[in-house]
């Protein structure tokens, strides 16, 4: 159980904020490159396919953390 609590302690504490803040500045990148007018559509549609999978994956990480802590409390 100790064990447990302390790697649930690390994820939340070290490992997810830091995947979070990478996932935020490559969303910020797909985003500004999806907005850029000079794109083919194949282009365009792989960069967005790319905003849509960080997407959800900083949703489930967010959700995850928010379950840990509302068991922490």
């Amino acid at each position: 159980m100790e064990e447990e609590n302390q790697v649930n302690s690390y994820l939340v504490t070290d490992k997810f904020p830091k995947q979070l803040n990478q996932m935020k500045t490559k969303l910020k990148y797909y985003e500004e490159v999806t907005n850029n007018k000079a794109l083919g559509q194949t282009e365009l549609s792989n960069y967005r396919a790319k905003v849509i999978k960080i997407k959800k994956n900083f949703n489930y990480i967010l959700f995850y953390f928010s379950n840990y802590l509302r068991l922490m409390n």
